[in-house]
């Protein structure tokens, strides 16, 4: 099954191939993020640093990351990128 932000990409195709690498690029590059930023969440929470004090700070300025990956709309983000297009 494809996923909700696929199906709401290829709804106003005009040339497939433009559209789904450009989809392609932009899934690669969250995915990326995304996957960063859990190692490091699982880092800080399964305590990698001797100190709790800096795991500690660490985790209270992960806010802008937890922004970031709650907080994003694929629909918003695919209407700027084919709006490039």
């Amino acid at each position: 099954m494809a996923s909700p932000s696929l199906l709401y990409w290829l709804a106003g195709l005009r040339g497939a191939s433009q559209e789904l690498q450009a989809y392609e690029t932009l899934r690669r590059e969250r995915t990326t993020e995304i996957q960063f930023g859990s190692r490091a969440n699982g880092d800080r929470y399964d305590c990698a640093h001797d100190d709790s004090d800096k795991r500690d700070a660490e985790i209270a300025a992960s806010v802008k990351f937890r922004v970031w990956l709650y907080d994003y709309s694929a629909e918003v983000r695919a209407n700027e990128v084919v709006a490039t297009l």
